[in-house]
């Protein structure tokens, strides 16, 4: 072989060698890349309590009771549980007038929980406790998965919610909300006019604190429907540099024809965020997202792309960037909401304030407190006043 064949070949093999290196090079980094993805955990929404499955309890209002303690999602095992223990987890919850039942057994699903998932035990609240977590418990628990806490939260009256050409309310501490989903055909323009015609002060919803954020994320949780986004009532403005604003559409009366007259909008101040942070620990796939200039409306959704794995869920609605056309290949809902009409509940409640006569026999409202500032007995606990003493009387009645 001649100076140059020999050349030829040594150059033809440092290109092969140069190629096997890089090649296993680029596999390295996609080993590493996929481990590292593989890596990714979900972000904590800061909710600290949430309903979740219990193939016995369907509402908005019950389900398997899930407390975020110590970094992780658990379950509260029912030792010590009582009445006063379900009132305070109801109240977080968002349902103001505590718990009707508060303790199911043998509900939680397996394939999720086992009996190393418990965060509580020996709960021992006095009942006026803003959280679980302000109570006394205990945090060491030989329980099995059958003895896990489920409760059943006294839903608030929906008369006071105002009228309905559709649907039902679901009531909250201030505001009534109304999930309803989207059909072919629908869009942002519908969806406005739908919410605004359910009544005088009806609009597509904005959420404007943590604490409804959270009351309407377990409700769209509880939802009998798996929900993949809720539209609300905000568009990104690009007049004042892209900000995002809600907008209040209502609908007044015009002469006999109810909600049918033009449609107000009304700018509101963004005050309150929670986006999706995106996914731990590199915040992977954080909103609200700027990809092509596309995504100008507010959304809720509890599913957000995890490299590998596509859609993926969390136990959270965060707020998300979307296009204003639903996504046929999702469930797509939106979300009404109407101002409690306090004045008149507060009329109707006002008569509940107190106890009727002497004890409390004929009580029937939901004040759970003396002028003492001391607890009332429920009927059930009450040795002189109770369902066996007083048939038909119900147990969330008090025994002042």
């Amino acid at each position: 072989m001649d100076v140059q064949g020999y050349l030829l070949v040594l150059f033809v093999l440092t290109l092969m060698v140069s190629y096997v290196h890089l090649k296993e090079k680029n596999r390295n980094k996609r080993k590493k890349a996929k481990s590292n993805y593989e890596k990714l955990t979900e972000p904590f929404s800061g909710q600290r309590i949430r309903l979740g499955f219990n193939k016995n309890l369907r509402g908005y209002n019950e389900g398997l009771l899930e407390i975020y303690r110590g970094g992780k999602w658990g379950l509260v095992c029912d030792d010590d549980w009582d009445d006063q223990d379900a009132d305070v987890a109801c109240r977080q919850l968002g349902f103001t007038l505590g718990a009707i039942r508060p303790l199911y057994r043998k509900t939680a699903d397996q394939d999720q929980w086992n009996s190393s998932s418990f965060v509580l035990n020996n709960v021992q609240c006095l009942g006026n406790e803003r959280s679980l977590l302000n109570c006394p418990y205990s945090t060491s628990t030989e329980c099995q998965i059958s003895e896990a806490v489920s409760v059943t939260c006294v839903m608030q009256d929906t008369t006071d919610c105002g009228e309905s050409s559709s649907g039902e309310w679901i009531a909250g501490e201030n505001s009534c909300y109304m999930i309803k989903p989207i059909h072919k055909g629908d869009n942002f323009k519908k969806i406005l006019k739908q919410c605004a015609g359910q009544n005088g002060e009806s609009h597509l919803a904005l959420i404007e604190s943590e604490a409804e954020h959270y009351f309407v994320s377990n409700i769209l949780s509880r939802h009998q429907e798996d929900i993949d986004r809720v539209i609300l009532s905000s568009k990104l403005s690009k007049k004042k540099g892209s900000v995002w604003k809600w907008q209040k559409f209502t609908r007044k009366q015009d002469g006999n024809k109810k909600w049918k007259g033009k449609m107000e909008k009304k700018l509101v101040k963004m005050n309150y965020k929670k986006w999706f942070p995106g996914w731990e620990p590199t915040q992977f796939g954080a909103e609200p997202s700027i990809s092509k200039g596309k995504y100008q409306c507010m959304t809720l959704s509890n599913k957000y792309h995890q490299p590998g794995h596509g859609p993926s869920p969390v136990g959270f609605y965060y707020f998300d960037s979307a296009s204003c056309k639903p996504d046929k290949k999702e469930k797509s809902y939106f979300l009404c909401k109407t101002p409690r009409q306090h004045e008149y509940s507060q009329s109707i409640r006002a008569g509940e304030e107190e106890c009727y006569t002497d004890n409390g026999e004929s009580y029937r409202g939901t004040t759970a407190v003396t002028k003492a500032g001391t607890p009332c007995t429920r009927w059930t606990l009450s040795d002189y006043a109770n369902p066996w003493t007083h048939p038909g009387k119900v147990e969330l009645f008090i025994f002042c």
